[in-house]
């Protein structure tokens, strides 16, 4: 979205004074939204993270596990397909993504290990993973003792969303 609003077809291009950008709200902050008891505010937080806009698709009259099936189960639901619509919108080749983010929800966090679960090649891989990390979608650790340039690194996806997605969701509907 950023890219479309500042680059040269847009109609604001040059006009930009200024960015803010805004991050996830923190858990303590979702009550707001959703005002439920801490085990289903936790819960939601666990499945959406801090995201305004997927925490007030969840009805705080209804119980947890009954908004988890309407909009997370249930065809039309707003976040059942929410995450190929946005990786569509902002990635030229979104089904090769979502196979690296299904490959890290199934436990490869290795580089090698990510291609050999995907097909792709390592270099392709590492592409994909540096846009997935500046989309603030996946992320990375080094082991204690490895020092900060290492190639050990161990990725995981730090998005609520497209962590659990991957995790709970059959492969087939991705």
């Amino acid at each position: 979205m950023e890219g479309e609003i500042l680059s040269y077809k847009s109609p604001l291009y040059g006009r930009r004074t200024g960015s803010w950008e805004v991050g996830e709200m923190p858990l303590h902050s979702i009550k707001h939204f959703y005002p439920r008891p801490f085990e289903e505010v936790l819960m939601l937080y666990a499945v959406v993270g801090g995201v305004p806009l997927y925490l007030k698709k969840f009805n705080p009259n209804k119980p947890f596990l009954d908004n988890l099936k309407a909009e997370f189960f249930t065809k039309g639901g707003f976040l059942y397909d929410e995450a190929e619509f946005l990786l569509r919108q902002e990635l030229r080749e979104p089904s090769n993504y979502m196979l690296i983010l299904r490959a890290i929800a199934d436990g490869r966090r290795k580089l090698g290990e990510i291609a050999n679960e995907t097909g792709l090649d390592k270099a392709a891989v590492s592409r994909y993973l540096a846009t997935l990390e500046l989309l603030d979608l996946v992320s990375y650790e080094l082991p204690v003792l490895e020092p900060p340039k290492a190639r050990k690194r161990l990725y995981y996806i730090s998005d609520n969303y497209m962590a659990f997605l991957n995790s709970y969701t059959p492969t087939s509907r991705l």
